[in-house]
Formats: structure tokens, sequence, C-alpha cells
């Protein structure tokens, strides 16, 4: 019975973190695909040549808008992307294409 109880407490531990990195397994898969489709150089910056908003990231990861503004405030966070006024920039493109 014990052993039941810790692993449903376990399960309601990890769900959410697992939630938050499928969401960002699944950002940083969109990111790359983004950039290989829509990037361009442009003044020595890589950039993704499509505007989004934070709504239609998370639609098209699949996640709320909250979840997709935690990912990607994350990687804003470690110097993998910038995101200005809705134009994306990727500061570490090899960490996209691991």
């Amino acid at each position: 019975m014990l052993l039941q109880m810790d692993r449903l407490f376990l399960s309601n531990r990890l769900l959410p973190e697992m939630k938050f990195h499928a969401a960002r397994a699944r950002a940083i898969f969109t990111l790359r695909r983004l950039y290989q489709i829509f990037g361009i150089e442009e003044q020595g910056e890589m950039r993704i040549n499509l505007r989004l908003t934070h709504q239609q990231f998370a639609d098209i990861i699949g996640t709320l808008r909250e979840t997709a503004t935690l990912v990607l405030k994350d990687l804003q966070e470690q110097k993998i992307i910038e995101i200005q006024h809705q134009q994306l920039t990727v500061l570490d493109l090899s960490y996209l294409l691991e």
C-alpha cells in the first residue's frame, strides 16, 4: 500500500515537470524547423523571418500560451534565442541543431 502511495506521489510531482520538458522539446524542435524554413542571416544575426505571437507559437507546439511563454523565457535566459517585437533571433544555433 505504501509503495502505491509513493508512486502516486512521485507521479503527481513529476507530471508537471515532464509536461514542461515535453513542451520544451517540442519548442526546440519547432524552432529548429522554423529556422530551417524561414531562417535568414541579416546583419550578422540569424533570424527566423516569421513573426509569431506567443499564442501562435503555443498553438504550433500544442500547449497553453502560458507554458509556451515560460519555455521561450527560459530559452532567452539561457541565451539560446532572443525575442524583440515578435522577431526571433537565434543566438545559439548549435543548441537548436543538437
